[in-house]
């Protein structure tokens, strides 16, 4: 089918029935109301690009303006979200050409130094520089096997206390905002994105309970928090219900080890199911790990819109000083060589014309910022090349995370 040359342009606001006409249409499904309202109030209109033939919006591609924790600090990061292009268009360079102005838009108008995405089909996004930044783990533990080890932490001072999830808002939040400076690839949520993380339409919950929030406090201080759902058997089986962990977060583990204890053993259920980081405590508390039938997956997907910016941005696990030739022919303002140098307490990059000690494409780089994916490893798959293997695995040591990159509040 013969490549097209598309009008793009910003979208305008009446135009939000034609943005969500075309991504039901790529997608397969209709989007109920009450998930439409959800969207539209976090929805940011002036991010929003739409890609026309011969007078029709054929594709669109929008995003938001967030907030990342990344090692040792946090930085501004646009969300990439309601891309999708019409059946009858696919294949044609629509799509090439709507990413090619989003990131051009981020890099000269917006001046986030990373973009970030969530994608139904993973090969798609790394020819446009994106890589596999972070990974989750879905367990499903059955209620027998819910046995935590005899010294898993634990504290009597600490109570449980159900609240509904939209009062509880203003008490879980700050909790969310310790651990997601904890970890990479989490969000620092406004209050927009604070209530849209306990939205519950209807129409999605598929048979199961509302949206239901657990407090774990001490005293007066909210130390944890877990949002779930329960979801009664297919076949009518009275004890053989499902939960499924929509977010849990702590931060002191005597209060992750109460709330995973809630859940694990509510009455009526046989499982539960939740999307976890993969060093989630949990499968080091279980006394049966195995039993919980741990899946990997892809995550986040992330690339570096502003090289010098984004490098500079974080800290490092130890001190590195190393020039990278960087490869990206879809955002050529980072192709080159870039000095980077630093350590735990900050770090500098700079473009530079010294010899280059390790080169790597975008989509590479994307995938090790967060300190999830190691620069060795890529270079055994041989995407990444070194001056030697001593330089690759000081960048490998200094890019590395304490804990592993995850991204609680998709979008």
């Amino acid at each position: 089918m013969r490549e097209m040359t598309a009008t793009v342009r910003q979208a305008e606001e009446k135009e939000w029935d034609a943005l969500d006409a075309v991504l039901s249409e790529a997608y397969g499904r209709q989007q109920p109301p009450d998930v439409r309202a959800a969207q539209r109030e976090i929805f940011e209109f002036d991010r929003a690009l739409v890609a026309e033939d011969e007078g029709r919006i054929c594709g669109c591609v929008s995003g938001y303006a967030l907030r990342m924790s990344v090692p040792g600090s946090v930085v501004p990061a646009a969300g990439v979200t309601w891309c999708g292009v019409l059946p009858t268009h696919r294949r044609r360079g629509m799509l090439t050409q709507l990413m090619r102005r989003q990131l051009t838009d981020i890099h000269e108008r917006w001046g986030e130094p990373v973009a970030a995405l969530f994608t139904t089909e993973p090969p798609i996004y790394g020819r446009y520089g994106y890589g596999t930044a972070s990974h989750e783990m879905l367990v499903t533990v059955p209620r027998w096997a819910g046995a935590l080890v005899q010294d898993a932490p634990s504290d009597p001072s600490i109570r449980l206390t159900s609240v509904d999830p939209l009062e509880a808002v203003p008490l879980a939040e700050p909790v969310h905002a310790v651990a997601a400076r904890r970890r990479p690839g989490m969000l620092l949520r406004g209050a927009a994105w604070a209530r849209h993380a306990v939205a519950d339409p209807p129409s999605l919950r598929g048979g199961s309970s509302p949206l239901r929030c657990v407090l774990a406090v001490r005293g007066d201080e909210v130390l944890g928090f877990v949002r779930y759902a329960t979801i009664p058997a297919a076949d009518g089986g009275i004890h053989a219900g499902t939960v499924r962990v929509r977010e849990i977060c702590a931060v002191e583990p005597a209060a992750g080890t109460a709330l995973w204890r809630h859940v694990l053993d509510l009455d009526l259920t046989a499982a539960v199911v939740a999307r976890i980081p993969v060093d989630d405590p949990l499968l080091r508390l279980l006394v049966d790990p195995r039993s919980a039938r741990p899946t990997v997956s892809d995550q986040l997907h992330l690339r570096l819109v502003d090289v010098g910016r984004a490098l500079a941005a974080r800290t490092y696990a130890a001190d590195v000083d190393v020039v990278l030739e960087v490869r990206d022919s879809f955002c050529p303002w980072n192709a080159g060589r870039w000095r980077l140098s630093g350590g735990r307490d900050g770090a500098a990059c700079e473009a530079t014309g010294d010899p280059a000690d390790v080169s790597l494409g975008a989509r590479e780089l994307g995938a090790v910022y967060l300190g999830g994916t190691s620069v060795s490893s890529l270079a055994e798959a041989g995407l990444v090349e070194g001056r030697g293997p001593a330089a690759v695995a000081r960048l490998s040591r200094a890019l590395v995370s304490d804990l592993a990159p995850f991204t609680a509040c998709r979008f």
